[in-house]
C-alpha cells in the first residue's frame, strides 16, 4: 500500500519513506490470524540549509545525496528566525507497518488513530518529534493472483480499493486469501527532525 508523506517530514522538506520487508509469521488456528507480514523502515537524512524565507516560512535544504528540497515550516515550530544558511538538518524516520489476515468471524481490534507532535520553542533552533499509531481493518473483496492484486473495502461499506502486492512473500501467500477474509493494517510512525548550528 502507498505511504502518505508525514506532515512533520514535509515540514523540513525531507522525503524519507522507503519500506523494506522484515519478515512473516504464520499460524493456522481458525480463531487466530491466518497470516501476517511486517514491514519496517528506518531512514536517516542529513543536509545543509541553503535558503530561508521567513515571510513564507520555508526552508530549502541540500541533502547529503545532492538533492535539493524545500518545505514549509509549521507555525507551531519555534525558532525559524534563528536559522542561517549553512546550518545542518538532521532527521530520523521510523515506520513499522503490519498487515494481519484473519478468517471471517475472527475478532479484530477496533479502528483507531492517535498521534502527537512536540516542537521547539521560539528561543530554540527548530526541532520536532512526531509519533502516530493507527489501526484499520478492511474486508477482502477478492484477489487477482495473475496480476498480484488484492481488492479491499471498509466493512461499513464504501469504495472498493485495489492494491498491488509487491513483495515476494505477499505474492506467495496471495492464493490463500479469500473473499470475506479480514485484513488489519497497523501502522506506527516516529519522526525526529531538527536544525542545528554548524560547528
Amino acid at each position: 500500500m502507498k505511504h502518505a508523506y508525514s506532515a512533520a517530514v514535509a515540514m523540513l522538506g525531507l522525503l524519507l519513506i522507503t519500506p523494506t520487508v522484515s519478515g512473516w509469521a504464520q499460524v493456522t488456528s481458525a480463531t487466530q490470524p491466518v497470516t501476517g507480514i511486517t514491514m519496517a523502515t528506518k531512514r536517516v537524512a542529513e543536509g545543509q540549509v541553503t535558503a530561508v524565507d521567513l515571510g513564507a516560512r520555508t526552508v530549502t535544504v541540500m541533502l547529503s545525496n545532492g538533492r535539493s528540497v524545500s518545505g514549509a515550516v509549521s507555525e507551531g515550530v519555534g525558532g525559524l528566525d534563528l536559522v542561517k544558511v549553512g546550518d545542518r538538518v538532521e532527521a530520523t524516520f521510523e515506520e513499522r507497518l503490519s498487515f494481519v489476515l484473519s478468517a471471517p468471524g475472527t475478532a479484530t481490534p477496533a479502528n483507531r488513530a492517535i498521534g502527537g507532535l512536540a516542537t521547539s520553542r521560539a528561543d530554540q533552533m527548530p526541532a520536532g518529534y512526531m509519533a502516530a499509531y493507527a489501526v484499520s481493518t478492511w474486508m477482502v473483496v477478492g484477489t487477482d493472483v495473475a496480476n498480484n492484486t488484492i481488492s479491499l473495502v471498509d466493512p461499513a461499506g464504501g469504495q472498493v480499493l485495489t492494491f498491488d502486492v509487491r513483495t515476494a512473500e505477499g505474492r506467495t501467500s496471495l492464493p490463500r486469501v479469500k473473499a470475506g477474509d479480514k485484513l488489519t493494517a497497523v501502522r506506527a510512525e516516529f519522526l525526529f527532525a531538527r536544525i542545528v548550528r554548524k560547528p
